[in-house]
C-alpha cells in the first residue's frame, strides 16, 4: 500500500464522512454490513449529494447481518438516481468483507479503507483503524476490484423483490436465533442495547458473587456448570465486565456459538470491538476475540499473541472436544482468570478440562436446580417399553446404532402405531418428536396425519423450511413437528409441551439436550413438560437416566437409581414425576448385574473418541486403573497389551519401566508429590533450579483450591516475597523434595538443582514426557484431598449434652442431644422452642456451596471464633441480640462445626457430622449489619487432633 496514509480518529471519522460527501463529486461504498442507525449517521448528506447518479454503494448479504431497513433506504436513493448493488455471498459461497470509501472531487481522489462497516457502532464506538490515502495506484485497484465485484454474476441491482426475498432469511436468523439465550450478531453488529437490560437471574447472580469471592481468595482458573436454559454465555459476560477486562479470549468448537457469543456479549459491553479467530478468519487487535478450538489451539497460530496477551479466558461447551486439544492453549496462555463453561450432566465428562481449570469446580446447577429455582419447567417423563423393536439385533459401532438398520426397526407399521398410542395417550397442545433419519421422519408425520392429526416433518431437505415449520407450531397450527438433528439445541420453542422421542438418543449430552427444548418457562402456554420416551433392550438406554442424575451407568449406580426410584427417594422437584413402566425397570435391573468387561469398554471408548482413553479418562469413564495391575502390572502393561503404544513409546516405557510403574502407584498421603512433579513436566523433566521449583510448586497449588487446603495454615501466604518464600522452600524441601529424593529412587537434589538420577534420552525425551504427564493427571485425577478425619468420633445422643463436647453429630439428631421436644430450624442455626438455647452450625471449607451459605466462619486460633451471620440478620434481630447478649438473656448457645459438606471415610463418600465444641463463653467483637460479623471465645479449648484440622482452614 501507499506510504502515504494517514490515520482517521475514532471521534472524528463520522465528521470526515459526511465532510467528504459535500466535498465530493462522486462516492463509491463498498462494505460488509451496513445497518439503519449507522446509515442514518450518513443519509441526509447522500440525500442531499449533487448528483445521485455518481454515487455507487455496494454491500452484500454476507453472515445475514445487513438490515433489511437500512436496504430499503438504499432502494429509495437508487430511485433517486444512486447505484446501489447487493452482492448475494449467499449463493456466492464466498465472504465479503470489504470496508472501504471512494471520494472524488476534481482535484483529488481519497480513498479511505479500515475496519469500519456503515454501522454506529463502527462510526461512534468501536475500537477501529481507518486510514485514508491518495495513492493513484491503490485507488485504481479499488475501483477495479468494485467494478469485478459489479459484474460478477452474484451481484445485483438493487430491487424491492431482492430485499424481499432477503428478509425471509434475515427474519429467520432473527426470529430462531437471535431471540436464542446467545443470540447471534457476528462482526461488528450494531445493537441498541441498554446495558442495564441484561439483568443476571437468580442463578447467574449467585455464581458471579461467588466467582468474585473466588477470586479475592486468590483463585484463578475455574469451571462453572450450568444447565441447559440457565444462560452460562451471559453469565460468562457479566462475569468479565465485573472483572473489567480489557482483551478476552473466548474459544469454542462451532461457529455457530462463537456468532452467538459475540452477540451476547455485545449486549452486555457494547462499547468493545469484537473479533473472530478462526480458519482464514484471524483477528489480532480486537479487544474481544471470539476463537475456534480447532484453529487457535495449533501452536503456530498461539505463538502469534504473547502468553499475557488476555487478561480472561472463556472456553465454552468443551465436552464437544477431548482434552488434548485444548491442553496447548491452556499450558501456553497465562490470563489473570481462567473460565471453562459447560452444561454437561454429568462431573466425569468434564475430567479432561477439570485438570485445566485447577481441578476447581466453582459452581454447578444443573437442570433439577433450574425447575426448582422456577428458571426452567417442571416435567413428567413417561419411560415405555420399547416392545417392538428388538435393539439386539442392531449393529452397535463406534457408540452408536447403524442408521439404516436401526430406521428399519423404527418404520414398521406397528412401532409407529405403538408411538402414537402412546402419545395419544399423553400428549398435551404442542409435540416436538425426534427422528432418526429422514425416511422415518418423513413416514412418522404422514402416519400421524393419516390418523386424522396435524403434523409436519422439517429436515435438511425439506419443502418447508425451519422457521415456518416453528411459527405454525408456535401457533399451535400443528400438533407435532418431526424432526431430524435440527432441534437439538439453539432453539428456543417455550410453548412446547411434549417431547416424543421416537428414536434411541446415544449421547447423554444430545439427550439433555432434546429435553431442554421443552424445558423453557412459558407459564402461559404451559405447567409443565410431558416426556414421552421408548426404553429399548440396550445398554446405551441407560446413558437416559445417568444423564439426568448425573452419575456413570455402572452396576452400583443403576441399582442405587433403581431403588431410590421404587422407594420414591429420587431428587425431584414436587411437581417432576418420572414414571418408567415395569418392562422398563426389569430391563434395567438385569443390565445392572451384567459383568463389566474393561476391554469391551475401552474399545468402545475408543471407537466413539477416535483415540485411546488417557488413564484419567479410563478412571473417570470405564473402570479402576489398578484392576489392570493384577492381571497386566501397570497401565502402560495394558495399553501395550492393547496395541496402543507406539513403538517410540512402547521404547520408552520398556526402558523406564521401573519409574513409570513406581510413579502409577507411589503412595500419596497428601498431593505434593504430584504437584512437584506437575511443575517438573511443564519443565520437560529437564534439571530444575529449586527455588523456581518451589516457586511454581506454590502457584500450581493456589490455583486448586481444594489442594491448597492441604497447605499447613502458617505457609498459606498471599503471594511469596523474600521472607516468605524462605519459609515456603524450607516447608516444601521438608516435604515432597526430601520424599522424592530420599524415599524415591528416582530423582537427587544436587546443591539447588532437582533432577532424575537416571538420563533420559533426547530420542526418548518428548514420549517420556508425555507418558509420565498421562500418569501424573490420572494420580492428581484420582487424588482425593481427605485430610485427617481421625477427629470425626461419634457421640452419643442418650447422654448430657456436658459430656459430649468434641464429639459429632448428624445434624438433624441434635435436638435429642439438648432434649428439645420443639424446636425452630433456621439457616446456620436453630433454637428450642423458646428460643432460650441455640444451635449454630458452620462449614468451613465454602467451595461448592450455595452463595447464601457461604459464610465468612473460620477459627482464630483454638478458643476463638469468627462467625457472620446471613446477609438479612440485623444486630437488633433477636437471634443476633440473644448471640450477643447470651450471659444477660441466659441464653445457651452452642457452636457445631465441620470442615466440609463432602469427605471420604476409606473409599466411601459421605456427608460429614458436625463435631460439637461447646458453649459460647463471651462475645470479643461485634461489627456490622446485613451481615453482621461477631468474634467469640468458647468455654473449651480446641484439642491438638481437632485444632490442626479446623486452623489448617
Amino acid at each position: 500500500m501507499a506510504s502515504n496514509l494517514h490515520y482517521i480518529p475514532k471521534t472524528n471519522f463520522t465528521e470526515v464522512i459526511n465532510n467528504s460527501i459535500y466535498d465530493s463529486d462522486e462516492v463509491v461504498i463498498s462494505v460488509s454490513f451496513i445497518f439503519e442507525a449507522g446509515l442514518n449517521l450518513i443519509i441526509e448528506a447522500l440525500l442531499n449529494f449533487k448528483d445521485l447518479k455518481s454515487v455507487t454503494i455496494v454491500t452484500s448479504n454476507y453472515l445475514k447481518c445487513t438490515e433489511p431497513e437500512a436496504l430499503l433506504s438504499l432502494l429509495n436513493l437508487g430511485k433517486k438516481g444512486a447505484k446501489v448493488y447487493l452482492f448475494d455471498s449467499i449463493k456466492a459461497n464466498e465472504s465479503f468483507h470489504m470496508k472501504s470509501y471512494l471520494f472524488k472531487n476534481p482535484s483529488e481522489e481519497n480513498l479511505i479503507i479500515g475496519s469500519s462497516n456503515l454501522s454506529r457502532t463502527a462510526f461512534k464506538k468501536s475500537h477501529e483503524l481507518n486510514v485514508s490515502t491518495s495513492n493513484k495506484d491503490s485507488i485504481q485497484e479499488f475501483k477495479n476490484i468494485v467494478n469485478e465485484i459489479i459484474s460478477s454474476q452474484y451481484c445485483y441491482e438493487l430491487t424491492q423483490e431482492i430485499i424481499d426475498e432477503y428478509k425471509k432469511v434475515y427474519d429467520y436468523e432473527k426470529n430462531f436465533l437471535l431471540k436464542a439465550e446467545e443470540s447471534q450478531i457476528p462482526d461488528d453488529v450494531d445493537v441498541d442495547v441498554d446495558v442495564d437490560e441484561v439483568e443476571p437471574n437468580i442463578v447467574q447472580a449467585d455464581c458471579l458473587e461467588i466467582l468474585k469471592s473466588e477470586r479475592e481468595m486468590g483463585l484463578s482458573k475455574g469451571m462453572v456448570v450450568l444447565a441447559t436454559g440457565l444462560g452460562k454465555t451471559y453469565l460468562a459476560a457479566l462475569d468479565i465486565k465485573q472483572f473489567n477486562a480489557n482483551k478476552i479470549l473466548f474459544v469454542a468448537h462451532r461457529d455457530e456459538i462463537l456468532r452467538q457469543s459475540a452477540a451476547s456479549f455485545n449486549k452486555i459491553m457494547p462499547n468493545k470491538s469484537y473479533g473472530f479467530y478462526q480458519a482464514s478468519e484471524k483477528d489480532y487487535q480486537s479487544d474481544f476475540i471470539f476463537a475456534s478450538i480447532q484453529t487457535i489451539g495449533r501452536q503456530d497460530n498461539l505463538t502469534n499473541f504473547d502468553p499475557k496477551h488476555f487478561d480472561y479466558i472463556v472456553i465454552d461447551e468443551f465436552h464437544h472436544v477431548g482434552a488434548k486439544s485444548y491442553k496447548n492453549l491452556v499450558d501456553y496462555f497465562k490470563p489473570k482468570f481462567f473460565l471453562g463453561l459447560t452444561a454437561t450432566p454429568n462431573r466425569s465428562d468434564n475430567v479432561d478440562i477439570l485438570q485445566y481449570c485447577g481441578n476447581n469446580e466453582i459452581y454447578r446447577k444443573d437442570l433439577i436446580d433450574g425447575i426448582n429455582l422456577d428458571l426452567l419447567c417442571n416435567f413428567e417423563y413417561y419411560g415405555i417399553n420399547d416392545k417392538f423393536v428388538d435393539y439386539s439385533r442392531v449393529s452397535w459401532k463406534a457408540n452408536k446404532f447403524d442408521t439404516d438398520e436401526l430406521e428399519k426397526e423404527l418404520i414398521q407399521k406397528k412401532r409407529m402405531e405403538y408411538v402414537f398410542e402412546n402419545w395419544l395417550k399423553h400428549k398435551q397442545r404442542r409435540t416436538l418428536g425426534f427422528c432418526t433419519s429422514i425416511k422415518h421422519c418423513e413416514l412418522m408425520a404422514d402416519f400421524f396425519v393419516s390418523k386424522g392429526y396435524k403434523a409436519l416433518a422439517v429436515h435438511s431437505q425439506s419443502k418447508i423450511n425451519r422457521a415456518e415449520s416453528i411459527n405454525k407450531l408456535k401457533n399451535a397450527e400443528i400438533d407435532v413437528l418431526f424432526s431430524v438433528d435440527l432441534f437439538n439445541e439453539g432453539v428456543d420453542i417455550p410453548q412446547i409441551d411434549t417431547l416424543l422421542m421416537a428414536r434411541p438418543t446415544e449421547s447423554k449430552i444430545i439427550f439433555i439436550q432434546q429435553l431442554g427444548r421443552g424445558l423453557r418457562l412459558s407459564k402461559e402456554e404451559k405447567e409443565l413438560v410431558k416426556v414421552i420416551d421408548f426404553i429399548g433392550n440396550h445398554k446405551s438406554f441407560l446413558d437416559k437416566p445417568a444423564s439426568l442424575f448425573g452419575f456413570e451407568p455402572n452396576q452400583t449406580n443403576i441399582k442405587k437409581f433403581l431403588k431410590d426410584l421404587s422407594n420414591n427417594e429420587l431428587n425431584l422437584p414436587p411437581q417432576t414425576r418420572i414414571l418408567y413402566d415395569t418392562e422398563s425397570i426389569k430391563f434395567m435391573e438385569n443390565l445392572s448385574e451384567v459383568k463389566v468387561d474393561l476391554d469391551e469398554f475401552y474399545k468402545n471408548f475408543k471407537d466413539e473418541k477416535g483415540h485411546r482413553p488417557s488413564a484419567s479418562e479410563f478412571y473417570q469413564f470405564i473402570g479402576k486403573v489398578n484392576s489392570l495391575r493384577v492381571t497386566h502390572g501397570s497401565w502402560f502393561d495394558f495399553i501395550d497389551h492393547m496395541d496402543d503404544l507406539s513403538s517410540s513409546e512402547s521404547e520408552c516405557f520398556n526402558e523406564h519401566k521401573s519409574f513409570f510403574r513406581d510413579l502409577e502407584k507411589t503412595k500419596m498421603t497428601l498431593s505434593f508429590k504430584m504437584v512437584t512433579l506437575r511443575v517438573m513436566v511443564e519443565n520437560k523433566f529437564k534439571p530444575m533450579n529449586l527455588d523456581d521449583l518451589c516457586k511454581k510448586s506454590f502457584e500450581f497449588l493456589k490455583e486448586s483450591r481444594g489442594l491448597w487446603n492441604e497447605v499447613k495454615s502458617e505457609f498459606k501466604f498471599d503471594s511469596l516475597d523474600n521472607n516468605n518464600f524462605t519459609k515456603w522452600k524450607k516447608y516444601w524441601q521438608s516435604n515432597p523434595i526430601k520424599a522424592l529424593t530420599e524415599t524415591d529412587p528416582f530423582f537427587q537434589l544436587d546443591e539447588s538443582t532437582f533432577s532424575t538420577n537416571f538420563p533420559i534420552s533426547p530420542k526418548y525425551a518428548e514420549d517420556f514426557n508425555n507418558l509420565a504427564s498421562e500418569l501424573i493427571e490420572y494420580r492428581l485425577a484420582s487424588y482425593i484431598v481427605r485430610g485427617n478425619n481421625d477427629y470425626i468420633v461419634n457421640g452419643d445422643v442418650s447422654k448430657p449434652f456436658s459430656s459430649q463436647i468434641f464429639k459429632s453429630f448428624d445434624k438433624k439428631d441434635t435436638p435429642k442431644l439438648f432434649g428439645w421436644q420443639k424446636f425452630n430450624q433456621m439457616t446456620g442455626y436453630w433454637a428450642n422452642e423458646d428460643y432460650d438455647d441455640y444451635a449454630i452450625y458452620v462449614t468451613l471449607i465454602k467451595s461448592g456451596l450455595q452463595l447464601d451459605y457461604r459464610y465468612d466462619d473460620y477459627f482464630l486460633n483454638d478458643e476463638t471464633f469468627h462467625w457472620q451471620s446471613k446477609k438479612s440478620t440485623t444486630q437488633d434481630t433477636r437471634e443476633a441480640a440473644d448471640l450477643i447478649n447470651h450471659v444477660e438473656r441466659g441464653k445457651k448457645i452452642h457452636l457445631f462445626v465441620r470442615k466440609t459438606n463432602t469427605i471420604f471415610l476409606g473409599s466411601k463418600q459421605i456427608t460429614p457430622p458436625f463435631t460439637y465444641c461447646g458453649e459460647v463463653k463471651k462475645i470479643l467483637k461485634v461489627n456490622g449489619n446485613k451481615p453482621i460479623q461477631v468474634e467469640f471465645t468458647l468455654e473449651e479449648k480446641l484439642p491438638k487432633n481437632i485444632k490442626d484440622e479446623f486452623l489448617r482452614i
